[in-house]
This record gives structure tokens, sequence and C-alpha cells, in this order.
């Protein structure tokens, strides 16, 4: 037999998880619960039905009263360390010890005997002291882990949750609360209007996947399930449980108290209207614990994620599976370049020139000699003119090309390896039997086929192959080759070391080319087929 043990944050979650462990045989005399509070565990108790007449009181730290009831009994022991506290079943033997209220180990001591890390049962220990109810059950070994499964479906959080909650000095378990949307007649129906193709009115709920994936894929993604008309909105509780946990609020309110107003704006949800439309009449309408203000972002939170399902004209569920890819482009951007300015500069020069001038002279001379015939000729009237000449010197400029500054451009070409991360949307389904099946993995009747994958295998190829001097088309059976492994039945559920083997061999008998020379592009498209990449 071993022990499992489980600490619950309400009442409603541990009978809900003690009423379970019963219908699935488990014997009531081996379940336990702890708690503090007297009124709220003998509602508990009798509701679980492992309460009946037990008698109650503490007297000297012993415990008064018969076994009584379906379980071993519920009484009111002095715990060391604790303080009062209400015990049924098993437990009450290991912490009474004939010497209850002596140090003997307490509520720590006996979790520790009954097989409990004692960090683990510290935390437990703890939880109780703050008002949390714990629940133990004594299992078989071969059904530990179908009563700790039992215990988690029913609200039980492990102990690292606990010990975060139980950090804050002042946060106490409020045991009493339970779901609004449960309790409040008045809350909205939980029916979702809406029209689907056919003129049959009818919601579409279901699980919700997705998020936010980039400008190129849009704004959130979500999931539904098909549902006949008129059927009711599927609150997802898994979902808003992970976003409380990182919310900012959370130091603010419990999970108990967050969670009806998750699924108060989820339930509340108008087909086509907006969340700025119908916050009036939603604030209107909450009549839960606390100011409409306080708690207005999780019933915004719980509104716009069930307007985010759809379902196709026949009401059934449509869950796309996104995936990014890496679009790779170039364009001209100016890096730089040469401004080439001309300017003209004067440069004193200066040059050396002989110039010739004339001048008349006029020269008297005594001359005594014979006239000749020369001289006789000249015996008569007249005007002789003598021009005086003379050079000046003339400027003139002729422009001469001496240099020339030649301005161009040198175009190179490079490679560049773009690196990034895309993201892609995987859709789990948990089965009502309890097994899990992977819509992006290997299934019977997959919803993908060869061409989904066709921008994923080109992009690879791109990448990798792209300067090889061959082309996609050639590549195009290798990735199919690979995809047509993690398709075929003979290797669903197992790993490539496993099946490398028998794919090198199947390659090798009707390809041409080496196993090494396509290996990676076959691996490749096994992981995209499998939903690995």
């Amino acid at each position: 037999m071993g022990t499992v043990v489980g600490l619950f944050e309400t009442r409603d979650q541990a009978q809900q998880a003690v009423e379970a462990l019963t219908r699935a045989n488990f014997q009531r005399e081996n379940i336990s619960i702890v708690m503090r509070d007297r009124d709220e565990a003998t509602a508990l108790a009798d509701d679980a039905g492992v309460g009946g007449s037990a008698a109650a009181g503490a007297v000297g730290g012993g415990l008064l009263g018969g076994i009584a009831g379906l379980l071993v009994g519920l009484g009111a022991l002095a715990i060391p360390g604790i303080g009062p506290i209400i015990a049924a079943g098993p437990l009450v033997a290991a912490l009474t010890g004939g010497a209850i209220g002596a140090a003997t180990g307490g509520l720590l001591g006996a979790l520790v005997d009954a097989g409990v890390p004692e960090e683990e049962a510290r935390v437990y220990q703890t939880g109780v002291e703050r008002g949390g109810i714990l629940v133990s059950v004594n299992a078989p070994n071969n059904r530990e882990a179908e009563a700790r499964s039992i215990l988690q479906q029913n609200g039980m959080r492990d102990a690292n949750y606990h010990r975060n909650l139980l950090q804050n000095n002042n946060f106490k378990y409020d045991t009493r609360r339970t779901d609004m949307a449960k309790d409040n007649k008045s809350t909205p129906d939980k029916t979702v209007g809406g029209t689907l193709a056919g003129g049959a009115a009818g919601a579409a709920a279901g699980m919700a996947v997705g998020g936010p994936v980039g400008a190129a894929a849009g704004a959130v993604i979500g999931g539904a399930a098909g549902a006949a008309a008129g059927s009711k909105a599927d609150y997802d509780e898994s979902y808003f449980r992970n976003e409380y946990n990182s919310a900012p609020y959370r130091s603010q309110y419990s999970w108990d108290q967050a969670n009806p107003a998750y699924r108060y704006g989820f339930e509340s949800y108008s087909e086509g209207q907006t969340w700025d439309k119908a916050r009036t009449q939603l604030q209107s309408g909450w009549k839960g614990q606390g100011r409409f203000a306080d708690y207005e972002p999780m019933i915004r939170s719980g509104y716009e994620r069930r307007s985010q399902y759809r379902a196709d004209d026949q009401g059934r569920m449509v869950i796309p599976v996104v995936e990014e890819e890496l679009q790779v482009g170039k364009r001209a951007v100016e890096r730089g370049g040469a401004r080439v300015n001309v300017d003209v500069e004067e440069v004193p020069v200066e040059e050396q020139v002989r110039l010739r001038e004339e001048r008349v002279t006029i020269e008297r001379r005594p001359v005594n000699r014979e006239v000749t015939a020369a001289d006789a000729s000249m015996f008569k009237e007249g005007t002789l003119d003598v021009t005086e000449m003379a050079e000046e010197a003339v400027v003139n400029k002729r422009a001469r090309v001496v240099e020339e500054v030649v301005v161009g451009k040198e175009v190179t070409e490079r490679t560049e390896t773009v690196r990034d991360t895309v993201r892609r949307t995987d859709v789990d389904v948990q089965q009502t039997g309890g097994t899990q099946t992977s819509m992006t993995g290997m299934q019977t009747g997959r919803t993908t086929d060869f061409t989904t994958y066709d921008t994923a295998f080109r992009n690879d190829f791109n990448t990798r192959f792209g300067r090889s001097g061959a082309t996609y088309d050639q590549y195009m059976p290798i990735y199919r080759y690979g995809y047509d492994l993690a398709s075929s039945p003979d290797y669903q559920g197992r790993e490539w070391r496993d099946i490398e083997a028998d794919a090198r061999t199947g390659w090798e008998q009707n390809n041409q080319g080496t196993w090494n020379d396509f290996k990676d592009a076959v691996r490749y498209a096994w992981d995209q087929a499998r939903g690995r990449r």
C-alpha cells in the first residue's frame, strides 16, 4: 500500500475528490480528511459520506468519541505546531499515537511516516494551518497513479503550487468559496447565441488553443468544439488557470475568487458583440462578490476568450494549426557614396615677351658733293610719309584638359544567412477515455497532407541545399520519402533513432544516391510531419 496525499483549496473540491475516489472503488476506510474548520469539516464529512454520527471533542489532547460513519471517525485533535484540527480516517491513528498533544511530530511526522517527503509534508502542514483541506488515500501500489489522477482531476495541485501561495504570510485558504456560476441564479444563460449555416441557432464551444503569432498571422487564434443547436459553451478552466497564475492580480485575489469572474465573462458572450458594447450590460448583470470594476480584467478576459471560438457550417470544431514561415526578400538601402565638387581657382601666372617698337628720327647732316641722278629725281615738290610701328603684348586664354576624374560605382554581391524563429500552434485534444492524441503528430486519419508542408520544405531546401546546384523538384521526392515514413502506421509512436536503419535500407533499395547525401532532408520531413519542428 502507498499513501497519495493532496491539498485542496475549497470544500467543494475536497468533497468531489472523495466522492470520485469512492466511485472508483477505493475503500472509504482508507480515505482521510484533515482540516481546521470544524463546521466545514462536519459538513464535508456529511456531504462526502465519511462522517456519520462521529462524536467530537478534545480533552487533555486525546480523542473522544467512537468510530462511526464510513471512516474511522471525526474528532478535534490538538496537533503540535498547528493547534486544534479536525481529522477523519487512517491519519487519526497516526496523529493520536496514544499521546496526541505531546511533541511527537504531529501532522508532519504522520505524513513522513506515510511516505511523504519531509519538504513536501511541511508544505501540507502549513497549508492545513492556513485553512487548506488535506485529503489522503491509502492505495494499493498498482493503483497509486490512478488515485493521484483522480485527486488532480478534482482540483488537487502539486506542492510547488501551494508553496508559492504560502510564501505570502497573509495568505489563507477560503474553503467556503463556491463556484459563482452554480450559486447565482441570475447569471446569463450559458447557451451562447449564434447562427450556424442552415439557420440552426447554436453555439461553438470547446477547447481553446493558440495565441498571438505575429502580424503575419493576425490576432489571437481560437479553436472551437462543434455543438448541436442550442448547446452550452464549454468553459476551459485549465486555460484560465494558466492565465491567472501569471497575472498581476494573483496576489490580490485567490483562484476561487478569480474563476467565477472568468466564467461569468465567458458565459455572458453575445455573438458578434464586442466587449466595449457588451460591458455595460455585463456590469449591470454582475452579481458576484466585490465590485465589477475590481474583477473587470478577469471578466473581460473570459468574454474575449469566448469570442475567439468558431464553428463550421455543420457545428464541427474548427481548430486552425498556424505556422509562421520566414520570408526573406531584399531592398535597396543607401549605405553612403561620394560627392564631387568642382571649384574654379584663379592662379596668378606671368610670361615674358619681347616687343619691337619703331620711332621716326630726323637727322640733318651737311654734305658737299655733286648732284647725282638719284638726287635730281628728288628735285620736285612732294610729301614723304614715314610711319612708326610698335608691338604690344596680346593676352589670350585657352582651356586645356590636363586631368580626368572618373566617378563610378563598384557592384559586388554577397550571400547573407538570415536566422530567426518561427512559431507554430500545436493542438492537443484530451479524449474522454483519458488517452491523448496530437493533431500535429502522426495519427490515423491525419488532416494534413504533403502539400501542407510545401513551404516549409522549400525553405529548408533553399537554406541547406540551395547552393548545391540541385533544384527543389529534384529534392521533393526526398522530402516526400520522409513524410511518408512519418505517415506510415508501421512507425506510429516510434522515434527516429528506432527507424533510421529501416529508412536507410528502403531508400538505398529504391533510389539513386547515397543515404548520407539525403538523410538530413528525410529527417527534416519526418520531424515536420510529426510536429517536431
